[in-house]
């Protein structure tokens, strides 16, 4: 496949032209999480934009996805599978009953606990989410081969890796759980 080579248009942000100042030359430590951080927040935006008439939030579709390949799962495993606290799942899975897209049901093996479903109208919203991922996928990965995107996704579980063993370093020697 010939990659046509497009215009780097990185080039003229200037928070980018600030951090090429700062971290001139080959520097390890030049600012991969600025790229991080700005694809991010371009996905976030192209989520919200499509998703709000819906009722759907960008940060809802972690727990959405979850929920819709694991339906019944408790918020505690929830939270355990996004690697996230037990607060921030508890208010986004609040919001989501409230607008009718989350269904909560009592555990028969523990009374304490729920049972978490998405709705039907969910469900239909998920797989429209999904398809606009599949969109931003897309345009986010517009020229680029796939045997760089084979080394990227090499080198990002790399780095997942790197961050999930720190993160149980500090959980084994701070004494914070989990």
């Amino acid at each position: 496949m010939i990659v046509k080579k497009s215009k780097d248009f990185v080039a003229d942000e200037p928070i980018f032209k600030m951090l090429n100042k700062i971290f001139k030359g080959n520097d390890r430590f030049r600012p991969i999480g600025m790229y991080f951080g700005f694809i991010e927040k371009a996905h976030y935006i192209f989520m919200e934009h499509h998703l709000r008439k819906p009722g759907l939030y960008p940060g809802d579709m972690p727990f959405v996805m979850v929920l819709r390949f694991s339906p019944g799962i408790s918020q505690n495993e929830l939270s355990r599978i996004l690697h996230v606290d037990k607060a921030l799942t508890a208010r986004s899975i609040k919001r989501l009953v409230k607008v009718g897209l989350v269904k909560k049901e009592i555990d028969k093996n523990d009374k304490r606990a729920y049972k978490l479903f998405l709705t039907k109208k969910a469900q239909k919203k998920g797989k429209e989410a999904h398809k606009l991922h599949k969109k931003w996928m897309m345009t986010l990965t517009k020229g680029i081969t796939d045997n760089d995107l084979d080394k990227l996704t090499i080198i990002l579980r790399k780095m997942s890796n790197n961050i999930i063993e720190a993160k149980n370093k500090y959980y084994k020697h701070s004494g914070v759980h989990k």
